[in-house]
């Protein structure tokens, strides 16, 4: 598949508009930082076409892009799920993942003004320097936890998959070309979190 700038903007649209729909249907108050999941990947999905659009110079696009990349879900996720949770067990795990999501997220904060992006392989290669394979490690680690263990802790049904799906599609582009995750994880897991117009319903939601 060849990733390009109007690729993003088409992305960007449809999550913005099932984005509204998700929003428009939500039962609960509670529900909504899960439910703008979709509208907030709709923006980072436009920011990208925009990187497209002004490389190989750094833009504002791509400071916004990595940002929800870097440190924005890590962080919005375990929220998401927790403010959703209604069973008291499962919000303290959720705290948990949300408390290693607020470290790994503020961390690589400070990496996004020391990162570049080029195209590469019909995609865009986000490059960065930590200077330590061990830390990078520890980041990848961190960062799953945060962003997938959540959705297997959660009590709606079948949002379970959401993780799976996650979990799957970054480990088959690690495996493919590690050089790409970055900007393909985040399109994939954009499009992934299309399915939340047919999971949260309220006949999935426990309690």
């Amino acid at each position: 598949m060849c990733f390009s700038a109007p690729a993003s903007f088409v992305a960007s649209g449809a999550l913005a508009v099932v984005g509204a729909a998700i929003v428009a249907g939500m039962p609960s108050k509670r529900l909504l930082p899960l439910a703008l999941i979709p509208w907030l990947f709709a923006i980072q999905q436009a920011a990208e076409g925009f990187v497209w659009l002004s490389l190989p110079d750094y833009s504002i696009a791509q400071a916004v892009f990595l940002f929800f990349a870097y440190s924005f879900w890590p962080i919005w996720i375990p929220f998401a799920l927790w403010r959703a949770e209604k069973q008291d067990l499962r919000k303290q795990f959720l705290a948990f993942c949300g408390g290693i999501g607020t470290v790994i997220g503020l961390a690589l904060n400070f990496m996004i003004p020391e990162t570049t992006a080029t195209s590469y392989q019909c995609s865009i290669h986000y490059a960065h320097k930590s200077g330590s394979a061990a830390i990078d490690w520890l980041g990848i680690i961190f960062y799953g936890v945060a962003t997938l263990v959540p959705f297997f802790l959660s009590s709606i049904r079948r949002i379970w998959i959401l993780g799976v799906i996650g979990a799957i599609v970054g480990i088959l582009i690690f495996w493919i070309d590690q050089l790409l995750f970055v900007s393909m994880w985040c399109f994939f897991a954009a499009l992934v979190s299309l399915s939340l117009l047919l999971i949260l319903k309220k006949k999935n939601l426990s309690g």
